[in-house]
């Protein structure tokens, strides 16, 4: 089994929850980890599973104005820093940009403040509704992880994610 994990990430946290995923697809095959901007055609072409994720803003996936507020927050707050890959393109682009695929199976993953969705939002709903038009075959339900209202990941959440990346690999084992 060949995994791409794709992932968008403000502040760290859905960079090191796209890692724990990696970490737990290894046992299964060849894993590519990368930030969005770095994610190409090729990248796409030679994996099995695809599992794409970003953090929630406004309820959704975030967009070119969410992405250049979480940067002016992280001036204003020195408790928080930009993650290395949070410059250029979201997720939201980088879907707009995937062509057809033919059924390669795939899953979603958003990182959001801890409370119900229903107030918070989340984005990986709106990731599997792209990666179903572009042909994707959805093998698991879309999944949060959660961070505090400092946005720091809450204990434990790191594991979690290499749990479910270990998961994820089982029904596409090839």
């Amino acid at each position: 089994m060949r995994a791409l994990v794709v992932y968008e990430s403000m502040f760290g946290n859905t960079h090191e929850v796209a890692e724990s995923i990696g970490a737990g697809l290894r046992e299964y095959g060849e894993v590519t980890v990368v930030p969005v901007a770095e994610a190409t055609a090729e990248h796409l072409a030679a994996a099995d599973l695809v599992i794409v994720g970003g953090p929630t803003h406004a309820h959704t996936m975030s967009s070119a104005r969410s992405r250049e507020a979480a940067g002016e927050q992280a001036a204003k707050d020195p408790g928080l820093e930009l993650d290395v890959a949070a410059d250029g393109p979201g997720v939201r682009e980088w879907l707009a940009e995937v062509g057809p695929v033919d059924g390669v199976s795939a899953a979603a993953f958003d990182t959001r403040v801890d409370g119900p969705a229903v107030f918070t939002g989340r984005a990986s709903k709106t990731i599997v509704r792209h990666l179903e038009r572009h042909g994707f075959a959805i093998v698991a339900d879309p999944i949060s992880f959660l961070v505090d209202r400092h946005n720091h990941l809450l204990p434990g959440e790191p594991e979690r994610a290499a749990s479910w990346g270990s998961q994820l690999a089982s029904p596409v084992v090839r």
